[in-house]
């Protein structure tokens, strides 16, 4: 990662103290910030474990997040869906009964506008 993302990082980090600063109205919020900023000009070690931590903390959060969302989606939204599509019986899958096969045969002649516009 090059210098420019990993002070990119760190302004957020100090950003971010600062808006907590005005949300909680506590003071250490503040002195963190400064802190942040005076180290990480003064230091690139510093830089190198902040960043190094923060993107591990955005990576771990990231990993939870999509499984608790794409969790509340399936048992929220599609759950649902699919139980009451099936006590109404309703199906979007085309079975035809006493049929040797469920294949349907598509008698088609291709032409070049077929190719050119597919979609």
């Amino acid at each position: 990662m090059n210098r420019e993302k990993k002070l990119e990082s760190i302004l957020i980090i100090a950003a971010g103290f600062l808006v907590l600063f005005f949300v909680f109205k506590i003071k250490i919020f503040i002195l963190i910030s400064l802190i942040v900023l005076l180290l990480s000009a003064m230091s690139d070690l510093f830089t190198d474990g902040l960043t190094w931590l923060w993107f591990k903390l955005a990576e771990i959060l990231g990993w939870i997040n999509s499984r608790i969302l794409l969790g509340v989606i399936f048992y929220v939204v599609l759950c649902p869906i699919a139980f009451v599509t099936r006590l109404l019986g309703k199906t979007s899958i085309t079975f035809k009964k006493n049929k040797d096969s469920y294949y349907s045969e598509r008698n088609h002649v291709y032409t070049k506008e077929d190719i050119e516009n597919m979609w």
